[in-house]
């Protein structure tokens, strides 16, 4: 019996060895870390002295981080102190994203959100405005004038993107307003399904990078825009029909990207090629499906750089399709190898071994 009172009293004192061993760790575990082991809940006094600290900060860098932060995070700060009431007006970049096609009264939310914040802006020059949904027809008169706003508050970086599933049936497709076409603060454009017909000239003077999406245009168009942008760096198409030749001869023009060529309803020539002359260009990069990128490199002697990424979408059996594919990716290879950068799919590796 006093054996086991023994043995009872050294495990009692092991097990509290033990357990203070294990709390020394915890501390220790919890120092090293640089955190108390339990932190207790922040008081409304606390809450207060953060928030003090955030309005001690001059405005501009307010209105920095405020510029990172979601649309409707930004609009919540008015409700912080008296200071923070109306500051967010203030804000240079405006971005509005739905997408949730789902619900019809989460996006009327939206539309009306989008509209009381921009009614309620003040800041005279926008870095960047950017809407984001599936656009209806009967929001063609807002779409408009949005994009006055943004465009008389010299928007920078505009970005339109009117993708979803209601944009695809071909009846609800957003007209671009002549207006857009002559503007001398853009210096980014991005434009997803709209309809691109400009009836007068077109001016985009600062311009650097455009990009163009679910686009059907031709030959004529493009030397228009390219013609009408002289300090046009980067150059995106994707999703973009309508021509067979893309001739960029603007000395500026550094970047090309291409993705997803498609032929036009009516093209009977569904093996024709897209031949691409760019005399001045230094990177390009040319991305989709092989059967509808087939593309010949005419003249790209300035190319630096180059990057081909295909996708194979014929049956594995058809052994035709197969051969005219390498044919065409052995013939890119051929034209690009004078670049000092190539990267290439795993496709293309498979189609030239």
């Amino acid at each position: 019996m006093e054996e086991s009172s023994d043995s009872s009293d050294d495990g009692d004192s092991g097990r509290r060895s033990s357990n203070d061993s294990e709390s020394d760790c915890d501390e220790e575990r919890s120092y090293s870390s640089g955190e108390p082991a339990s932190k207790p809940p922040k008081t409304g006094e606390e809450d207060e002295e953060t928030l003090d600290r955030l309005s001690a900060l001059p405005d501009s860098l307010i209105l920095q981080i405020l510029s990172v932060l979601p649309m409707e995070e930004v609009v919540k700060t008015s409700a912080l102190s008296k200071k923070w009431q109306y500051l967010w007006t203030s804000v240079d970049n405006l971005i509005f994203i739905n997408q949730d096609y789902s619900q019809s009264e989460h996006f009327e939310k939206f539309i009306k959100f989008l509209e009381k914040t921009v009614s309620l802006s003040s800041c005279s020059k926008i870095r960047k405005f950017a809407v984001q949904f599936d656009y209806n027809a009967f929001l063609y008169p807002d779409v408009d004038l949005w994009i006055s706003f943004a465009l008389t508050r010299y928007v920078q970086d505009l970005d339109l993107n009117f993708i979803g599933p209601q944009s695809f049936d071909g009846t609800d497709i957003y007209r671009l307003p002549q207006h857009l076409f002559s503007n001398s603060s853009l210096t980014k454009l991005k434009l997803s399904l709209c309809v691109f017909e400009p009836s007068g000239v077109i001016s985009w003077r600062l311009l650097k990078n455009l990009s163009l999406e679910y686009l059907e245009s031709n030959e004529d168009m493009i030397e228009r825009i390219l013609s009408s942008c002289p300090l046009l760096e980067v150059l995106e198409l994707s999703n973009f029909m309508g021509f067979r030749r893309l001739d960029v001869t603007s000395p500026s023009l550094r970047t090309l990207k291409l993705k997803d060529f498609w032929y036009s309803c009516d093209d009977d020539d569904d093996g024709a090629l897209l031949e691409i002359l760019a005399l001045n260009l230094r990177s390009l990069e040319i991305s989709g499906y092989l059967y509808t990128m087939k593309c010949r490199l005419v003249n790209v002697s300035s190319l630096v750089d180059a990057n081909l990424s295909f996708d194979l979408d014929t049956p594995a059996d058809s052994s035709d399709d197969y051969e005219e594919y390498r044919y065409i990716v052995l013939e890119l290879l051929e034209s690009l190898r004078h670049v000092k950068q190539l990267t290439i799919g795993s496709w293309c590796t498979q189609a030239t071994f």
